[in-house]
């Protein structure tokens, strides 16, 4: 803003227009971060503060200043970030999302798939780590009639699904 009425002074004296303050350069601003995160529900520690809701906006002083930004079903990041001497500095801090587990206990021998991918045999060495969101979860058995179910995974989230599959008459 300084800049455009800067390029207007030219124009001002040839009005003869005393010029007016604001078109100076002496305008001074603040030295301040401005922290943001596309993660929903966000906060920023910075300089060992409080936990303040994303956007957050801060005076400090010049030089390096640690911010770290947490989210729930999201990795914590910290970092370091950068004041210099009369600016406004921003800087956006995504966050990796947490994957979501799935368990099954239960019809050991059953096979596991997950959106049509076979991803084990209950007993599982360990749960199955998911993308958040929905997806088709189904166990089956030769012999057996098959579980299936869609199920909403969040971030971070645990899920524990106990599978009994009944015998049939089928070979």
């Amino acid at each position: 803003a300084v800049r455009g009425l800067s390029e207007l002074t030219p124009y001002i004296a040839e009005l003869g227009i005393e010029e007016p303050e604001l078109l100076t350069d002496e305008v001074k601003v603040a030295t301040s971060i401005i922290v943001t995160s596309p993660a929903p529900g966000a906060v920023a520690v910075l300089d060992g503060g409080p936990p303040t809701t994303v956007p957050l906006t801060a005076p400090v002083k010049p030089g390096a200043h640690p911010v770290k930004v947490l989210a729930t079903g999201f990795f914590p990041k910290a970092r370091r970030v950068d004041a210099f001497d009369g600016r406004l500095m921003a800087y956006d801090i995504a966050l990796k999302p947490k994957p979501a587990s799935l368990d099954v206990v239960g019809a050991d021998g059953a096979e596991v798939t997950v959106d049509g991918r076979s991803l084990g045999t209950v007993p599982l060495t360990r749960p199955l780590e998911l993308t958040a969101g929905r997806h088709f979860v189904t166990v089956t058995e030769p012999g057996h009639k098959p579980y299936g179910e869609q199920l909403t995974f969040g971030r971070g989230a645990a899920t524990t699904v106990r599978v009994v599959l009944p015998v049939t008459n089928q070979r």
